[in-house]
């Protein structure tokens, strides 16, 4: 943990406690228990909260945190407690409150962030690719393995008695009138509020302290000078619950929502993307704020005819008005009295890396920061909500090829980190990698997502089959020595079973001398590559590998129906139009959909759908599945026997119903990941 004269002389210059606080809290500490930091003795004392202790520590250590209070309020399933055995949690004094096992991440608090070792053991002993390390304090942390290992509610409830978990309103000027104002980022925090220098502290509830002989109370508000309304209710947060960007958010989706469906959300979706990369950069919370405050006016700046970006250089007739609004954003915030800074980011968001773009043909890093990461990230969500583009990848393909001209290189690598995980979806082939070594299956997993594929990473042999029985993969990448079952086993194992012999197995080995390689062929391997590898050839053998699966695919579809019927390739044609066009004609069958190894089915009564099935779902949670998927091949089968009718709304309904449950998941998918 950081020092306590560090930590101390942040809080008084923050304005949280004074010199004589902090001199009461280390006397104490030197007279009892000196295991005992500094701030939580503060919090005990009552000269200090927890959330504002929290949101201090948070922003140094570049962490989120978590309170007491929420974590009395929390519900953890028991399998997400046993990510981490608890003589682990008691020995590191760490506590895992939340996964989300999708993407492989556990939510772990932890009250040591100087612990550089600590994120690599709990990945080891969990087996998730990602933790999101909350810092929270000490007796948080042990009271909660107390109640949530040991069944044992006390020693959390004694906290409420001591902590106080209201954090104070504080008022920040729009701009720190002081340069040396201290600004701590707190990245993610359970409020999402970094703490910014407060011009104003309002009273704290503590208890009265007195040590030899001196009355000590918590430290009296200032003043507060005479401003403008709009300067006393200036954000102190960059993030989207504080109140001033949380009205602009409003207003500017009420705006968007008269300029067309395609312009709705988008400014917010931005100011999302930007705020992540700003926070990335490692940018100071204010720097940060005026990134995200220029990120959501940006487009207000423009009445053009059509939304613009850096892509419209591209056409020789839009150079003349991307010069004409270029310069938009003074004529309409001249009077606003914004800060210099987002002024001068709203000014440059259309210049160009090479510097060819407009209003001053200003190059590379002469370009302010923040308009630099506003017109790469306004660049791929107008791919996305404007030219149609269907997903991440193929979008951020068009941003990578113009790095260097249009857009700065080491914003688009950050951007890709950011958004990897949008690259793939529920209709991306999958791929199970195992090694032992962390550092190359992280490597690899990174690889393969790149590329639009699904990747399972396992340090280990015991889950594979699990993964196969309830995924459609088409190919295992193994190391050869792996535990408990090595390569050589677990794909002689594959191979024997008729129901996984056609997914594609490779070995990928440091070990290549011509036994080894010789053993691996003999027990059924596709391929065995060597490390270290060529990446370009590794891919290309994958992508190799996945085709031969999609073709595996084609010739069982053409197989599963001796009778005639409507057959195509859903690239062609979606779902949602097939069975809008199986409807409206009157179709009676079940209309068979093959991808990789999975397949599914939607049964037609004289045009009404009556049922749908996919892996052990049935019904309309089926159906909706079924309508997402964007490639594979179909089969209708008029004569197949139909299933119970449990689908009663028209295909109308139905198709509306699925779209909106998509667009939602897909929203939310977007929002917690970038």
């Amino acid at each position: 943990m950081t020092g306590n004269k560090k930590i101390g002389e942040i809080l008084i210059e923050l304005g949280f406690i004074t010199q004589e606080q902090l001199n009461a809290a280390l006397s104490q500490q030197k007279g009892g228990d000196s295991q005992i930091k500094i701030g939580e003795l503060l919090v005990e004392l009552g000269f200090l909260n927890e959330i504002d202790l929290l949101k201090c520590l948070a922003g140094l250590f570049k962490v989120r945190y978590i309170s007491s209070d929420k974590l009395l309020k929390m519900t953890i399933p028991q399998w997400v407690l046993e990510l981490i055995p608890s003589d682990f949690a008691l020995k590191h004094n760490v506590f895992p409150f939340f996964c989300y096992d999708k993407s492989k991440t556990v939510s772990v608090a932890i009250a040591d962030p100087e612990n550089k070792q600590l994120s690599k053991l709990i990945k080891h002993i969990s087996g998730y690719n990602e933790i999101e390390l909350y810092i929270a304090l000490d007796s948080t942390i042990k009271a909660g393995i107390k109640k949530f290992y040991g069944n044992d509610s006390s020693s959390l409830e004694n906290l409420k008695t001591v902590i106080k978990t209201e954090s104070p309103q504080s008022i920040a000027s729009f701009v720190p009138k002081e340069d040396s104002a201290v600004l701590l980022d707190s990245d993610f925090t359970e409020s999402d509020n970094p703490v910014l220098k407060p011009t104003q502290v309002l009273k704290r509830k503590s208890k009265t302290v007195i040590i030899d002989d001196q009355i000590l109370t918590p430290a009296k508000t200032e003043e507060e000078s005479q401003k403008r309304l709009a300067d006393q209710i200036s954000p102190l947060s960059v993030l989207s619950d504080d109140t001033f960007i949380e009205v602009l958010n409003i207003v500017i989706n009420v705006l968007e929502m008269y300029k067309g469906e395609s312009y709705r959300g988008h400014s917010a979706s931005v100011a999302k993307l930007v705020k992540e990369i700003s926070q990335n950069l490692g940018l100071k919370a204010i720097e940060t704020y005026y990134n995200v405050l220029a990120a959501y006016l940006h487009d207000c700046c423009m009445a053009a005819p059509e939304h613009l970006t850096l892509f419209n250089f591209n056409f020789e007739h839009h150079r003349d008005l991307l010069k004409k609004y270029s310069q938009s954003s003074e004529r309409l915030y001249e009077g606003a009295r914004l800060p210099p800074e987002v002024h001068k980011i709203l000014l440059h968001t259309l210049e160009r890396y090479d510097g060819e773009g407009d209003p001053d043909g200003l190059k590379g890093e002469d370009i302010p920061l923040g308009s630099r990461i506003i017109a790469t990230v306004d660049a791929l969500i107008h791919l996305l909500n404007f030219e149609g583009y269907e997903n991440f990848k193929s979008s951020f393909d068009i941003i990578l090829s113009l790095k260097e001209k249009y857009f700065d290189p080491e914003i688009v690598n950050l951007l890709e980190e950011i958004i990897l995980d949008l690259f793939i979806d529920e209709s991306s082939p999958r791929a199970i990698i195992i090694d032992t070594n962390l550092e190359e299956l992280d490597h690899l997993s990174v690889l393969l997502k790149k590329n639009g594929i699904f990747p399972y990473p396992l340090r280990d042999t015991e889950k594979v089959i699990a993964i196969l029985d309830s995924s459609p993969v088409c190919l295992i990448i193994s190391e050869v020595n792996t535990k408990p079952l090595d390569g050589f086993s677990i794909c002689d194992l594959i191979k024997a079973n008729d129901k996984y012999r056609n997914i594609n197995f490779v070995f990928l080995s440091e070990k290549h001398d011509p036994a080894t390689v010789s053993k691996g062929f003999d027990v059924g391997a596709d391929d065995f590559i060597t490390k270290p590898y060529n990446t370009s050839i590794l891919i290309a053998k994958i992508q190799n590998f996945i085709k031969h699966t999609l073709q595996k695919a084609q010739e069982k579809a053409k197989s599963a129906s001796t009778k005639k019927g409507i057959t195509g390739n859903l690239a062609e044609i979606h779902v949602t139009d097939l069975i809008q066009m199986l409807s409206a004609g009157g179709k009676t069958g079940a209309l068979k959909l093959f991808k990789e190894e999975e397949n599914g089915e939607v049964f037609f009564d004289q045009g009404q759908v009556i049922n749908a099935r996919y892996k052990q779902v049935e019904g309309v949670a089926a159906f909706n599945l079924l309508v997402r998927w964007e490639h594979g091949l179909f089969i209708l089968d008029p004569d197949a026997q139909l299933l119970d009718q449990k689908i009663f709304d028209s295909t109308e309904m139905l198709l509306i119903e699925a779209c909106r449950v998509w667009d939602e998941e897909s929203r939310e998918h977007f929002n917690v990941t970038v």
